[in-house]
């Protein structure tokens, strides 16, 4: 609603005001164009702010998440469990050659009393694996935290975080178990 009536506010104005004041004004109400609404605020927080960063790097984001399934999951370990998957996928993406396509698909499905995450993303280069995650690049004493606090909160909730690399995408996938009421 407020994106409406600020684009409705910004057609009034216009000859009242340059056209560059104009273009600022609406380059700042986009930002709420690009809200996310999966059911989960926290995921949506996550999410929203990640796709701002994605636009800026050229990235597209896509996100086809049932929020509301994710209920049962702290909002801190949420907002870390996809902060982190999507920071990962971030890097690896900005990181391509020009010319190379730039996304990172994220699906979020519950299938009973499971919960699915599924993200791909393009990558270059190869990784190396060892029981079936990516072991970290540069110093382990500083990097490689991400994938081990997904690891723990997936563990958390009966779960496993598994990755593979296969034609030019890196795929990520997070198994957890909705507990029981």
């Amino acid at each position: 609603e407020k994106y409406h009536d600020l684009n409705k506010i910004l057609s009034s104005i216009s000859g009242h005001v340059t056209q560059d004041q104009i273009e600022h004004l609406r380059k700042e109400v986009a930002a709420y164009d690009r809200q996310m609404n999966t059911g989960s605020e926290v995921l949506d927080v996550v999410l929203t702010e990640k796709r701002m960063v994605c636009d800026a790097k050229g990235i597209l984001l896509t996100c086809l998440a049932d929020g509301e399934a994710l209920s049962f999951i702290e909002d801190l370990e949420l907002y870390a469990l996809f902060g982190n998957l999507l920071s990962n996928a971030i890097e690896a993406v900005e990181h391509l050659p020009a010319g190379k396509e730039r996304f990172i698909l994220v699906t979020v499905r519950e299938v009973r009393n499971m919960i699915t995450i599924h993200a791909e993303n393009p990558y270059q280069g190869e990784l190396e694996f060892s029981d079936g995650l990516p072991v970290p690049r540069g110093d382990p004493q500083w990097h490689g935290f991400g994938m081990k606090s997904m690891e723990r909160i997936a563990e958390k909730y009966g779960g496993t975080v598994s990755a593979l690399q296969k034609d030019g995408l890196f795929c990520l996938d997070i198994l957890l178990f909705v507990p029981e009421s």
